[in-house]
C-alpha cells in the first residue's frame, strides 16, 4: 500500500510539475490525465478546505459538484484543459450557495492564470503580433486581443499646440 502511495505522490508531482502548477501548493484528492485527439485533459479534484460561508462566516454543507472546463496553454503543440471539480456549498444559515475557492483561473475566466500572465509577457516584445501568440497558445486572435485589453492600460499621448505637416499627396483622378 504504501509503495502504490508513493508512486501516485510522484505521478502527481510530475503532473504538478508538467501543468506549472507548483506556486499554488495544492492538496489535490483526485488527479487523472488522458490525452484524446492531440488535446491533454487533467481531471482534478482537490481535497475539501472546509470553506466558510462568505456572507456569515458560518459552516456549510456540500451540495454537490461542477465540472469546469478552464483552458490551460502549458504546451507548444497541443491544446490543453483543466476540468477541475468545483464543489458547491450550502450554507445553513442564511441559505447562501457558492463555490470553493478556484486556484486556477479567475471567477467566471475559462482561461487559467497561467496562461494570461503567460500571453501577457509575451506581449511585451513589440515586434510578436497578436496571431503568433494566439498560435502559440492555442488562443484564438480575438481571445489575445481581449486579455490584452483587459490588462494593459496602454496611455495616450497628447498631441502638441502645433501639427506641421510636411509633404501632402493627392491623386490626379479627383
Amino acid at each position: 500500500i504504501w509503495k502504490r502511495t508513493l508512486e501516485r505522490s510522484y505521478m502527481y508531482n510530475d503532473t504538478i510539475k508538467l501543468l506549472n502548477l507548483e506556486q499554488f501548493k495544492l492538496k489535490i484528492q483526485k488527479l487523472d490525465t488522458i490525452k484524446k485527439d492531440n488535446i491533454l485533459y487533467c481531471y482534478i479534484t482537490l481535497e475539501n478546505q472546509k470553506d466558510k460561508c462568505p456572507q456569515c462566516s458560518s459552516s456549510s454543507l456540500i451540495l454537490g459538484y461542477k465540472d469546469k472546463k478552464i483552458r490551460h496553454s502549458i504546451s507548444n503543440n497541443n491544446p490543453c484543459y483543466i476540468i477541475y471539480k468545483a464543489r458547491r456549498f450550502y450554507c445553513k444559515i442564511c441559505k447562501q450557495t457558492y463555490f470553493e475557492k478556484n486556484p486556477f483561473a479567475l471567477k467566471n475566466d475559462r482561461i487559467s492564470t497561467y496562461t494570461i500572465y503567460a500571453v501577457l509577457e509575451s506581449l511585451k516584445d513589440h515586434t510578436v503580433t497578436f496571431k503568433n501568440i494566439a498560435l502559440k497558445y492555442n488562443l484564438s486572435v480575438t481571445t489575445v486581443q481581449s486579455i490584452f485589453d483587459s490588462y494593459v492600460d496602454a496611455k495616450r499621448r497628447l498631441l502638441p499646440e502645433v501639427v506641421c505637416v510636411d509633404e501632402f499627396y493627392t491623386s490626379k483622378k479627383r
